[in-house]
């Protein structure tokens, strides 16, 4: 009934300031390891969405609503609504300010309510061309995130620096550095046997003792925060008009602080507190072809390769003790997608292979993925 309602307001919101475009999306996902561990759990997750935008005197108003329904699990399932706006000031004729911010609501069953989650966002960015082919930008990006369950609060900080470089041959090369730091509000509260709202993972680190988000005890108290930096590159080449290439690599390292949690579990649909692109260290490489097929149906396939260890992460026994071994993944994924885009409709079929080897145990594990979806787009309200 709420979600109905939410749908409802969302719908309404879209009369009442005739949004120049209204959006509906349906994919249905199917998995074989859901908690991505050595115990594998399956389930099929169907996701809905409404996305609608206004335009207004430069100023971009934007509204999504959805709902990701799991079938074998339904206790994750979970509602999501966002609201936010942005707007582009250029400066000149090369250069452009962008700024946004925005409000988001993450909302679980009885069983995760512990995961509810409010976050805010502050956003801007500074592009110029340095070139005609050269593109300078600076981005920065701040998120406060409360959660029901406070030993997850956080409040994190994204800068970043880029250079995109453009070639007649087709050839685009691209460098960025990054940094980032997460501050966790307030983490120790001391180990804690059972946490409302968090039930018992199947596979998981609950199996071990623990329910995979006990706190590292801090007699003093306090916050904690994890800063850590990256450079990564992309090389991309197109061959004609209907065939490309690309090769990107990541490399990323802590600079201070580590996870203030005793362990780490992925959840594969689920926005985890505890895993984020702050917990880890190590590299990335991807590869990427992009072609597009006859009936204008494109076509992406790509591999990836990490190599990922996790600062203040130790493997743990059977019985939830500490080893004294951090924890380290290495991973392969493999993955292959067909879109088609009609006028204002969009169909896709996707599939992915993961091999995921840890020094955990828990975590060495490999595993299908299928996912189909459908987006419909209309200019609800728009004035021709």
């Amino acid at each position: 009934m709420k979600i109905r309602t939410l749908v409802l307001l969302l719908l309404s919101t879209a009369l009442a300031v005739r949004a120049d475009s209204f959006s509906l999306a349906y994919d249905h996902h199917s998995t074989r390891n859901l908690f991505q561990t050595s115990d594998p759990v399956s389930d099929t997750v169907s996701s809905f969405g409404i996305f609608l935008d206004k335009d207004k005197g430069g100023l971009s108003l934007l509204a999504d609503l959805g709902y990701a329904l799991f079938h074998e699990n339904p206790g994750l399932s979970f509602g999501t609504v966002s609201l936010g706006l942005d707007h582009l000031r250029a400066v000149g004729t090369r250069s452009a300010f962008y700024f946004a911010a925005g409000g988001s609501g993450r909302f679980f069953r009885s069983e995760w309510k512990a995961l509810d989650s409010l976050s805010f966002e502050l956003a801007a960015a500074f592009k110029t061309y340095l070139a005609p082919s050269s593109i300078l930008k600076v981005q920065s990006r701040s998120v406060y995130a409360s959660y029901r369950y406070a030993l997850f609060d956080d409040l994190n900080q994204v800068l970043s620096l880029s250079l995109d470089k453009f070639f007649p041959s087709l050839t685009t090369l691209k460098t960025e550095a990054s940094w980032r730091y997460k501050h966790f509000l307030h983490p120790f509260s001391g180990p804690v046997p059972d946490v409302p709202g968090i039930p018992v993972i199947p596979g998981g680190p609950n199996g071990r003792g623990g329910h995979g988000f006990v706190p590292i005890f801090d007699p003093d108290g306090g916050a904690a925060g994890i800063q850590s930096a990256s450079l990564s590159a992309l090389a991309a080449q197109g061959l004609g008009s209907r065939v490309g290439i690309s090769l990107s690599g990541l490399r990323q390292w802590t600079l201070s602080g580590e996870n203030p949690f005793s362990s780490i579990t992925e959840f594969y649909f689920v926005k985890n507190p505890t895993f984020d692109e702050f917990s880890w260290e190590g590299w990335v490489i991807n590869s990427l072809l992009t072609a597009l097929l006859p009936y204008d149906v494109e076509c992406r396939v790509g591999y990836t390769y990490s190599d990922k260890g996790f600062p203040g992460i130790e493997v743990l026994t059977a019985e939830g003790e500490p080893t004294g071994v951090p924890r380290n993944d290495t991973r392969s994924l493999f993955e292959a997608r067909l879109d088609k885009t009609f006028p204002r409709l969009t169909v896709f079929l996707a599939c992915s292979w993961t091999d995921n080897r840890s020094t955990d145990p828990l975590f060495t594990w490999s595993s299908p993925a299928v996912l189909a979806g459908i987006e419909w787009r209309s200019p609800f309200g728009r004035k021709e």
